[in-house]
């Protein structure tokens, strides 16, 4: 009797859960049916794009920079603080079998609050002379990434892996705050909260990669600097393009979208530091991207995944796209692109965009050297 009592809910469980997975399937395939229609939901067009962009001029984009680096540290211009630690030829069984790697070094980028980013630099045995910065998002640490950053380094490219606050191999802090309490961070919503001596709390999710660029300015000779970023760590190469003109190459990989496109949409309202309005009305979005890829030889793709399973699906990116396609170009320097990836259906930096990068790195390069 048992046995057979055990049967019948075994069965009964099983029929729920195929239930609910056919539910979550069929809820799933409609949202994406709606996102993917050329013709999308009608209600994000009642926005014209145009009007919401302010930076007009070089003078503009310049100013708007500096609010922004204002905003952030307190400071009218970038930290020029490098990491406080660097060990050389560090160890990580994780990482064992990459081909072209020879080595890994460890930086250490210490903030405020007691807030640490460890960071990885990975140093190819045979080198093209470039680097890029990969990052990577809410998930976990970079080491998620590592199918990426192994394709990089197999091509020549030294490359530097970092995490977003809270993840991966960074603290955590716990944090004794004046009218609050001890506190233990662990969400970044939570970093609300936190009142930094100057600036805002933002500055813990780019201070590294401005960190690091200085310690790679200072200790290497590379001949041309790009960034890329998944989820979060694609909105972090958003914003530090458009704060830091170092960086000439940036390719934000399902990294976030306008204002005007996260409403009706709970899947792409985003986290915390995707939408604090005292930052995005100095640069909202589209000003953005616009800082982000224009200047001498600079480049910006927003890179979405067409059928996303976390964020940003579908088509809807298009109603911004050649509107800051074609604002950039009237800088006369820069140029930004828009592209939907649609060779597969996960979240993530698909094999297909990495060769995409690399064609137009190595474009870049040749524009370069002529």
């Amino acid at each position: 009797m048992l046995v057979l009592l055990f049967s019948v809910i075994l069965v009964i469980s099983w029929i729920y859960l195929a239930k609910n997975d056919v539910e979550l399937r069929l809820f799933e395939e409609q949202r994406l049916a709606l996102d993917l229609k050329e013709e999308f939901d009608p209600y994000y067009l009642q926005t014209d794009v145009s009007k919401l962009i302010r930076i007009d001029s070089l003078q503009k984009l310049r100013k708007t920079r500096k609010r922004l680096v204002e905003f952030l540290w307190g400071a009218s211009a970038l930290p020029s603080l490098l990491p406080k630690d660097v060990y050389r030829d560090h160890k990580d069984s994780r990482l064992e079998g990459i081909e072209n790697l020879s080595r890994i070094d460890l930086l250490s980028v210490e903030m405020g609050h007691d807030f640490l980013s460890k960071i990885y630099h990975f140093i190819p045995e045979i080198s093209n002379g470039k680097v890029v910065l990969y990052h990577q998002g809410h998930s976990g640490g970079f080491i998620l990434g590592k199918k990426v950053i192994a394709e990089f380094i197999k091509s020549g490219y030294s490359v530097v892996g970092f995490s977003m606050p809270l993840r991966g191999m960074n603290s955590q802090p716990d944090i004794l705050l004046e009218r609050f309490g001890w506190f233990k961070f662990e969400n970044h919503v939570e970093m609300s909260v936190l009142l930094p001596k100057s600036g805002h709390a933002l500055q813990f999710f780019v201070e590294p990669v401005i960190q690091t660029i200085n310690y790679l300015e200072q200790r290497f000779n590379y001949s041309l600097l790009a960034m890329v970023g998944l989820s979060g760590g694609g909105w972090t190469t958003t914003v530090v393009a458009a704060i830091d003109p170092r960086i000439k190459a940036s390719f934000s990989v399902a990294g976030g979208v306008p204002m005007y496109l996260r409403t009706r949409n709970d899947n792409d309202w985003g986290s915390w530091e995707e939408t604090v309005p005292q930052f995005y009305s100095i640069a909202n979005y589209l000003e953005l991207y616009i800082l982000g890829a224009v200047g001498p030889g600079r480049i910006q793709w927003q890179i979405f995944n067409l059928f996303d399973p976390c964020c940003y699906s579908g088509y809807k990116s298009k109603t911004f796209g050649n509107v800051v396609s074609s604002l950039v170009k009237k800088f006369g320097e820069g140029k930004f692109n828009l592209y939907i990836d649609d060779t597969h259906y996960e979240h993530e930096v698909s094999k297909h965009v990495v060769k995409r990068i690399e064609e137009e790195l190595l474009t870049m390069t040749q524009v370069s050297l002529q």
